[in-house]
């Protein structure tokens, strides 16, 4: 139990996080913020992930795949984030009519593109990379088609999402 930002899984004091172990193997992560300290309150927000664990003696065998494949390695260099676009901050559902997704990377790119069901659906040439497009920090929001099931960011070497893609990340909006 966590009341306190930044969440973390196993705890912190602070900018320090704490470690822990999982068994290996598959494994469901449920987040869920409460209105009020320890829990109490309304549940404002929640979501689900799925978490798969190596081995330790796998996990070896794994980091040197992730080495040897370049595509691999790029699928960790872009990071999204929920953006309320009212408040500026950090959401933890996304509701397209009131948020956006930030994407950032610490590669050197010239654009990205934001991709909905494999159609090209927004391309940003500047930091920050918005879904919906913004102004500085002023980010903008809009429905997204209705039957939208699958959200690809990728991170183009040009500008105007040309070029070579260094790197993309998946995510479901169902």
């Amino acid at each position: 139990m966590e009341n306190k930002a930044p969440y973390a899984m196993f705890g912190n004091r602070g900018e320090d996080f704490f470690t822990g172990e999982l068994d290996a193997g598959a494994h469901d992560l449920e987040v869920r913020a409460f209105s009020d300290d320890r829990g109490q309150g309304e549940l404002v927000a929640s979501m689900t992930a799925e978490l798969s664990v190596v081995d330790p003696e796998e996990e070896a065998i794994a980091m040197e795949v992730l080495a040897a494949s370049s595509e691999a390695e790029q699928a960790t260099d872009i990071t999204l984030t929920l953006v309320d676009v009212e408040s500026g901050q950090e959401s933890f559902v996304f509701d397209p009519a009131h948020d956006t997704i930030i994407a950032e990377t610490d590669l050197e790119v010239g654009s990205m593109g934001f991709f909905i069901d494999g159609e090209l659906f927004q391309i940003e040439n500047k930091a920050p990379y918005a879904l919906f497009g913004n102004r500085g920090d002023t980010y903008w929001s809009r429905d997204l088609p209705s039957d939208s099931s699958e959200l690809e960011v990728r991170a183009f070497a040009d500008r105007d999402a040309e070029g070579e893609v260094l790197a993309s990340v998946s995510v479901d909006l169902a």
